[in-house]
């Protein structure tokens, strides 16, 4: 399913049928995903003050055929990188290691932290089926090229 251009969120790049790469097609709303411009900054008039943001369009399961979902959700770019830091930092476990940004997480429930540790764990049991790692990996790749690319250390 393509992306809808006529909405408040205007998409630059898209990944149109998202349902085919999603780790759970069977049960995913997510059927597209767009970065561009932030649907608050449809007022702004210059370009180049425009916020830029991810999009994940999304639709009810049973009626395809219906109008974009009210839950689909747009994400400032910044958000989704601390969202991947975030979840990086708690498969690692160690949260003060890291100082470049302190996100201050706090562990509120830790009993159950070992929950999520297996959960990351039984993703390396079946390396050939496992998007996770396989996404993490490509991740370090891209972080690289991008350092590459922007001359980063």
């Amino acid at each position: 399913m393509e992306a809808p251009i006529d909405l408040k969120h205007k998409p630059i790049i898209v990944v149109n049928d998202y349902k085919q790469v999603e780790p759970y097609p069977e049960s995913t709303d997510a059927m597209a995903l767009s970065i561009g411009f932030a649907q608050w900054s449809t007022d702004v008039r210059e370009l180049s003050d425009k916020d830029i943001s991810v999009k994940i369009f999304r639709k009810g399961q049973d009626d395809q055929n219906s109008a974009w979902s009210r839950q689909s959700e747009e994400v400032p770019l910044y958000r989704i990188l601390d969202m991947a830091i975030f979840t990086l930092l708690t498969f690692i476990g160690n949260h003060e290691e890291f100082p470049l940004k302190d996100l201050k997480i706090k562990v509120i429930d830790e009993e159950n932290v070992k929950y999520i540790e297996q959960y990351f764990e039984q993703f390396k049991k079946y390396p050939g089926n496992n998007s996770l790692l396989l996404q993490i990996k490509e991740l370090e790749i891209l972080i690289n090229k991008f350092n590459q690319k922007y001359d980063l250390p």
